[in-house]
């Protein structure tokens, strides 16, 4: 069996996600009203979260494999915030609850201000297709 080589460290990844969500809350910001492509985004922003999440267990192994138990545990209560937005996202989401989601994403900017993206970024639109994957998810969690 061949070695797999990741290209992108977890870090890196986690840097990425945490960008694409900013970017996807600016997006979000500029709207004046709520339409398909809002709801995409908000999916998006769920999904992304979710993947931090996940992302989080698997940082934080090693570290307790070598006895690192404070550092994993203050990783762990660091990055504790994006279970807790995503779950209330997609709930919010479901409900097509919109006066509540606003609140949320403010938070979620709150926690993620100090994180730098370039107006001239190249992460294009990474929301496109998110609703379907999302309801693909939503689809399969109720079975």
């Amino acid at each position: 069996m061949a070695r797999v080589f990741r290209t992108q460290s977890l870090g890196t990844q986690r840097t990425r996600l945490s960008k694409s969500i900013v970017i996807s809350i600016r997006e979000i910001h500029k709207k004046q009203e709520f339409d398909q492509e809002i709801k995409e985004i908000i999916a998006y922003i769920v999904l992304a979260l979710n993947s931090l999440e996940e992302m989080i267990d698997v940082t934080v192994q090693p570290w307790e494999n070598r006895g690192y138990w404070v550092k994993a545990d203050r990783f762990r209560l660091d990055w504790d915030w994006a279970k807790i937005y995503s779950a209330n996202l997609r709930k919010e989401l479901n409900a097509d609850n919109w006066d509540e989601i606003i609140p949320i994403l403010i938070k979620i900017g709150l926690k993620l201000q100090k994180i730098q993206v370039s107006v001239n970024h190249r992460m294009g639109k990474p929301w496109v297709g998110a609703l379907e994957e999302y309801q693909l998810q939503e689809l399969n969690k109720d079975e």
